[in-house]
């Protein structure tokens, strides 16, 4: 994918269902796959803007914009924790993306992320501007880069992050 524009991925207004990705890619099951995003501006989406799964990712430039601070205290239907790049089980690289505007208003239940990696293997992520939004003028729930259940190896280095707890 290069060059494309993604806007708008989400079931209505956004709810705590964990879908609508801005770009979805599963590879479960296969092996060798690799996919490249070049240059991808991803606005509007529910919980993801990018989502991989086990394959190798080629993701540079581009822009990824949340939808600001999301909020546990919608009733029945509180919106999702937004995540710029959630990759589970990939290698590869993330860089020269730049994520903002993305929150979440009960740090105590969860945080959203820049990027998520959940056990990647060999994975570089290098010189992405990451920004979390601020809620009225106060760092919100938001993490720039969080690596949850071990990985092999890899790399991370000359990111930026502004305006995150963690």
């Amino acid at each position: 994918l290069v060059d494309v524009t993604v806007t708008n991925a989400r079931r209505g207004d956004i709810a705590a269902t964990g879908q609508g990705h801005g770009i979805f890619v599963d590879n479960t099951g296969a092996a060798g796959a690799v996919v490249t995003i070049d240059n991808a501006t991803i606005s509007g989406f529910e919980k993801d803007a990018i989502n991989a799964r086990f394959t190798e990712v080629q993701i540079t430039g581009g822009t990824i914009t949340g939808a600001g601070v999301t909020s546990a205290n919608n009733g029945a239907n509180p919106d999702p924790a937004q995540n710029g790049i959630q990759l589970l089980g990939v290698t590869g690289k993330v860089e020269g993306v730049t994520i903002s505007n993305i929150a979440y208003d009960d740090p105590i239940i969860t945080n959203a992320t820049g990027i998520l990696v959940w056990g990647g293997s060999q994975l570089e992520l290098g010189g992405n501007i990451i920004s979390g939004a601020l809620d009225g003028g106060n760092v919100a729930g938001f993490i720039g880069i969080a690596v949850v259940e071990g990985g092999d190896g890899g790399v991370i280095d000359g990111n930026s992050i502004t305006n995150a707890q963690y």
